[in-house]
This record gives structure tokens, C-alpha cells and sequence, in this order.
């Protein structure tokens, strides 16, 4: 299996705006 690595800054940008637009509200901010 290939190694694990961070995310890209641009990655953790879209991941914070698809969690903000789909994610359920229970979900932590953060």
C-alpha cells in the first residue's frame, strides 16, 4: 500500500468548503 501523506493546503481549503456546504450541522466546526 502506498505511504500516507498530508494533504495538500489546497486539498484541506476544499475539504473545509465541502464539509461547510455538505456536511450535517452536528458536525464540529473546525
Amino acid at each position: 500500500m502506498p505511504e500516507p501523506r498530508p494533504p495538500a493546503p489546497n486539498d484541506i481549503r476544499l475539504r473545509k468548503i465541502l464539509d461547510d456546504t455538505l456536511a450535517p450541522p452536528r458536525w464540529p466546526d473546525g
